[in-house]
């Protein structure tokens, strides 16, 4: 993490004036800031920036994640969610569209039984 100190007394986080015993802001530049922060919001920013994703377990951060199904995953984990759900649909509606044949074909079979029975 790269800091320096500067001189102030007021966190641009969040707005606190800092405690005479806690250490110095520091003067915060990673992740696209250039903020006089206090720990508390340097902790609350590492935070979301070392997400993990619950299904895979890759640190994607805040911009990485987004809900499928009121569940946070990666964006690749909601794209294989969807594969995986658009393929399901597939054979339901083949299936589905297909149930002449699949009778015709149980007719058959019944039929075929019933003939080899006698």
């Amino acid at each position: 993490m790269e800091s320096a100190q500067q001189e102030g007394n007021v966190c641009q986080g969040c707005d606190k004036k800092k405690p005479e015993d806690t250490p110095n802001l520091t003067y915060y530049t990673e992740h696209h800031t250039n903020l006089l922060l206090c720990d508390d919001c340097i902790a609350k920013i590492e935070k979301e920036h070392n997400l993990k994703c619950p299904k895979c377990g890759k640190v994607v951060g805040v911009e990485g994640m987004t809900e499928y199904k009121t569940e946070p995953m990666c964006y690749s984990c909601e794209e294989k969610e969807m594969d995986k759900e658009d393929r399901a649909e597939k054979r339901i509606s083949f299936a589905k569209k297909n149930w002449k044949i699949w009778i015709g074909i149980a007719a058959g079979v019944v039929a075929a039984l019933v003939f080899l029975a006698r």
